[in-house]
């Protein structure tokens, strides 16, 4: 597949992608899942613990962009074997992916749950 530049595709996506798609999934995750949860635990506080969690992600990707920079070439799976040696890091990969899929699936959970709510019939 060629690109707008006329050169081959590899398959790659740049670090400003990856940022963007990390910042995306973050606070897509945190808009739908954390509110509700938060606010019914920590009451007037929820506000604290949500500002929390948005520097934690805010954190977490840059810490990704930050290693995607510096090992351009390479997934996250490649650069973590890199930096953790082979073993766990595949292993932190392999989490990476769980928790990516496992993340999705609460979501999409989450969503049919509150569907089925809204449109049961009563």
């Amino acid at each position: 597949m060629r690109n707008r530049g006329g050169s081959r595709e590899e398959g790659r996506i740049s670090s400003r992608q990856e940022l963007l798609l990390m910042t995306n999934f973050l606070l897509a995750s945190a808009i739908l899942l954390i509110p509700t949860g938060v606010v019914s635990e920590a009451k007037q506080d929820g506000w604290m613990a949500i500002f929390l969690g948005m520097v934690v992600g805010i954190g977490i990707a840059a810490l990704y962009t930050t290693l995607g920079l510096r090992f351009p070439r390479q997934t996250l799976v490649q650069y973590a074997e890199v930096i953790l040696g082979k073993i766990l890091g595949k292993a932190v990969g392999l989490l990476f992916v769980w928790f990516a899929l496992h993340l999705g699936s609460v979501v999409v959970s989450g969503q049919v749950h509150k569907c089925g709510r809204i449109y049961r019939a009563d």
